[in-house]
């Protein structure tokens, strides 16, 4: 495999990052899914369609993108968008793939909620995820902000899998230094 390219960036920063934009945008999130507010951006060319501010943001199978609180890594000519999922009855960090960062595949659940294993909690929180890539492990590395509904937990969490696309593995959680990880 050759070596990623690699930047990860919170994911309103991306949409700053497209080519040929007139672009102030960032990302708003109504009961989950993703929208587009104060974007002035058209596309021309490959994939069509533009951006419509306060409307859904679809996949490519014309389902809302759940993908809340995102961050993204580009591989080998392909970005992945990894955010929270939250759906009725399932919560944990989906992730999207895309070549043009407009067209966005759903790759399903990189990691649920549930698989997190600390304490056992039934009510788990997942928030912020951001991937590296570890080339002495070669491993993608997540790092979450995993807490409880209470906000009581405060913890960074750690996951890893061998693709981008996971399944993400569940290593452990920690509160770094020794103090809670509130935000990322």
């Amino acid at each position: 495999m050759k070596q990623p390219s690699f930047f990860t960036v919170t994911f309103p920063l991306l949409l700053l990052l497209l080519p040929s934009s007139r672009c102030v945008a960032y990302e708003q999130h109504v009961g989950g899914v993703a929208t587009m507010g104060e974007s002035h951006l058209q596309r021309g060319g490959g994939g069509g369609g533009q951006f419509r501010p306060g409307m859904p943001w679809n996949d490519t199978q014309g389902n809302p993108i759940k993908a809340h609180g995102g961050g993204a890594i580009y591989i080998d000519g392909v970005y992945y968008w990894y955010g929270e999922m939250n759906l009725p009855n399932t919560y944990g960090i989906s992730v999207y793939s895309s070549s043009n960062l407009y067209d966005w595949k759903n790759e399903g659940v990189a990691i649920y909620t549930n698989n997190c294993t600390d304490n056992a909690r039934p009510s788990y929180t997942m928030a912020r995820p951001k991937v590296i890539y570890n080339k002495s492990t070669l491993k993608y590395v997540m790092w979450f902000h995993l807490d409880d509904v209470n906000h009581t937990y405060v913890r960074a969490g750690v996951a890893v899998s061998s693709s981008p696309q996971g399944p993400f593995y569940y290593v452990h959680s920690m509160l770094p230094n020794g103090v809670p990880s509130g935000d990322m």
